[in-house]
C-alpha cells in the first residue's frame, strides 16, 4: 500500500495494542493450560472443528478474538465452561519493552497518545489490571464492545466513531494510526488520518524522529 509522507500535523499518536505494544505469549499459555483443572474440556474445545476454524480466521484477519469466545456459549452450550480459560489465553499478552520505553519518552514531552484496538471491552480491562502503568500514559481509547456488536478496524464506521469520540482534539488530519495491517491502515487513510506502518521499535522512532520528539 501507499503511505504518504507524515505531516507535522500529526500531532496525536494513536497506537494499536497487538502486534505494535503487545506480543502473544505461547509460554504463557501453556503455564495456564498445565495448571487448568478442566484440561479435558480445554481440548475439546481446541478440536471442536467449528471452533478452532473460527478461531484460526481471527488469528490471521486481526477480528475481535474476545466476541467469538463469548459466542462459545451460545454457538457450543456444552463447551461454556471452557470461557474463563478462553478470556485468560487471549489476553496472555506482554508488552514490548522497547515500545514501552518509547511511550514513556513520548509522554515525557508531551505527547497526546492514545489507544485505537480491536481488543475487546472485557480483554483490555484484563491488561489494564496486569499493567496500569502503561495505559496510563494514554489519554483515552476506543476499542470494540458488545453495545455496537464488536465494530472494529478496518470498517469504516469503526473509524467514524473513533472521530467522533475524539472530534475535540481536532480534525482526521491530526491524527496519526500506528498499525501494523495494511487494511487498518488503508480504512485511516480513506477517512483523513495518517499512518505509519508498523514494522520494529527502531523504524517507529526514526519515523517519529521527525514529528519533533527527542527520541
Amino acid at each position: 500500500m501507499l503511505i504518504k509522507p507524515i505531516k507535522q500535523s500529526a500531532k496525536i499518536l494513536v497506537f494499536d495494542l497487538h502486534g505494535v505494544l503487545f506480543t502473544f505469549s505461547i509460554w504463557a499459555g501453556f503455564k495456564d493450560f498445565w495448571q487448568a483443572p478442566n484440561k479435558l474440556l480445554i481440548l475439546r474445545a481446541a478440536f471442536t472443528p467449528g471452533l478452532a476454524w473460527e478461531a484460526l480466521k481471527l488469528l490471521f484477519t486481526g477480528a475481535v478474538v474476545e466476541q467469538t469466545v463469548l459466542n462459545i456459549k451460545i454457538k457450543y452450550p456444552k463447551l461454556a465452561g471452557v470461557i474463563p480459560f478462553a478470556l485468560k489465553i487471549i489476553n496472555n499478552q506482554v508488552p514490548k519493552p522497547e515500545i514501552v520505553k518509547l511511550l514513556f519518552k513520548l509522554n515525557s514531552q508531551g505527547a497526546k497518545l492514545l489507544i485505537f484496538s480491536n481488543i475487546g471491552e472485557q480483554s483490555i480491562a484484563i491488561l489494564k489490571q496486569k499493567y496500569p502503568e502503561i495505559f496510563n500514559l494514554f489519554a483515552g481509547e476506543l476499542v470494540a464492545g458488545a453495545s455496537d456488536n464488536y465494530l472494529s478496524k478496518p470498517d469504516q464506521a469503526a473509524f467514524n466513531k473513533f472521530l467522533q469520540k475524539f472530534r475535540n482534539l481536532g480534525s482526521a488530519n491530526n491524527f496519526l494510526l500506528i498499525d501494523d495491517r495494511d487494511k487498518n491502515l488503508q480504512a485511516a487513510q480513506a477517512c483523513g488520518m495518517q499512518v505509519l506502518k508498523f514494522k520494529s521499535s527502531i523504524q517507529l522512532i526514526c519515523e517519529l524522529k521527525p514529528l519533533g520528539y527527542q527520541l
